[in-house]
């Protein structure tokens, strides 16, 4: 699909032309329009630097991975978004659906003063928003499990279902992975919007600068938080990890302990279960009160024992 902005122009007169999961004929359109061969996407997931920007030919050619969601399986997936960026114009090819590419379809639909650099800022700046949002609302996620883990009584832990610790273990794996993502997409803007700003300078005007200065600076601090996140998921990763084996090692005490307590009871059963004639205490009265008195004082015994340590 290809979207050309503004809607009334052609493709060698329009400052952004953006393709959606572009097929052989959506990029045989654009190149006989602009004059010049598009990177495939096999090209755009190159990850060395040479690769991600460099110029030919008087035209900035950009990649960085993006992050979206993926439509059959709803899970995020980085995915790679080209550009192509020269005086007047900015092409951007993309293969997975968001959202803030048709916003800003929307709103440049609002001004006739764009060309291909105001453009491209805008662009970058909605991209640096979308990996905040991200991040924002990982960090939000993880507030909730650490609240759910660290606020809830041991009891309520084991028996809550919105606390199940392999669940929780499994939610927390996957912000690890967003967080993953994000920090490629950041690494990736981090790459390219400096590449511009000091390649292509005499393009930008001042405001330009400024802007993609600023985008520069936000980036910054989102590497930091990025870095924080990262750090809550690994311990949270550990805290729930240690609740599974303290949980683990509950079980084995109470098996312990009923492994403990059964064997006198066997023993004495053992011993008085013989019937060897010369026994002494085969012919006692009480004899069968005396050995079921003995059972029970032998399994209380160690109970209070643990009970005391507070084993259970």
């Amino acid at each position: 699909m290809i979207t050309i902005r503004p809607s009334s122009a052609t493709a060698d007169h329009a400052f952004w032309i953006d393709l959606f999961d572009p097929d052989d004929s959506d990029r045989a359109q654009v190149e006989t329009g602009c004059g010049f061969r598009l990177p495939s996407r096999a090209d755009l997931q190159e990850i060395e630097s040479s690769s991600r920007h460099y110029m030919d030919k008087g035209r900035v050619f950009l990649s960085t991975p993006f992050v979206t969601k993926d439509a059959e399986v709803g899970v995020s997936v980085l995915t790679p978004v080209g550009f192509v960026l020269d005086q007047k114009r900015v092409i951007t090819q993309r293969f997975g659906h968001a959202e803030l590419f048709y916003k800003l379809s929307a709103a440049m639909d609002e001004r006739a003063d764009i060309g291909g650099c105001e453009a491209f800022c805008m662009i970058m700046e909605a991209m640096v928003d979308h990996a905040a949002d991200h991040l924002e609302g990982i960090g939000g996620e993880l507030d909730q499990i650490s609240r759910r883990i660290f606020h809830v009584s041991g009891k309520a832990r084991r028996t809550s279902a919105e606390t199940d610790l392999e669940a929780t273990l499994s939610q927390v794996g996957y912000l690890g992975e967003r967080i993953g993502q994000v920090r490629g997409a950041i690494l990736g803007l981090g790459r390219i919007i400096p590449y511009v700003a000091e390649t292509v300078t005499d393009w930008l005007n001042p405001d330009q600068i400024a802007r993609l200065s600023v985008a520069r600076q936000d980036l910054t601090s989102l590497a930091d938080y990025e870095a924080h996140l990262a750090n809550k998921v690994q311990f949270l990763l550990d805290a729930v990890l240690g609740f599974i084996n303290i949980d683990q090692n509950n079980v084995v005490k109470i098996l312990t302990i009923v492994s403990v307590i059964g064997v006198p009871p066997v023993l004495i059963a053992g011993v008085y279960g013989m019937n060897f004639k010369t026994m002494p205490e085969l012919e006692w009265k009480y004899g069968y009160a005396y050995a079921l008195v003995l059972m029970l004082v032998t399994t209380l015994a160690p109970l209070i024992w643990f009970r005391k340590k507070k084993w259970f």
